[in-house]
């Protein structure tokens, strides 16, 4: 769901579903800071692991450089 102040003052009296989350989001700091967490700590562990693939290099066995890339490509997807 987008976070959207605009959304939440238009649409403060909807009762629909979407709506109530939004506003639920937007009622407590706590819950907007939840909210956030959420959106962008999956983008953030993504850029991290990105980051560890393009910092890969082969130290051991190749056996083991292609185990950790593997790995490492696994969690992108």
């Amino acid at each position: 769901y987008k976070l959207s102040l605009y959304n939440y003052l238009k649409h403060q009296n909807n009762s629909d579903m979407h709506i109530q989350i939004i506003k639920n989001i937007f009622d407590s700091f706590e819950s907007f800071e939840k909210a956030l967490k959420e959106i962008f700590s999956n983008s953030n562990k993504e850029c991290i692991t990105a980051q560890q693939l393009i910092d890969l290099k082969q130290t051991k066995s190749a056996s083991a450089y292609i185990i950790r890339f593997k790995q490492l490509l696994a969690q992108l997807l």
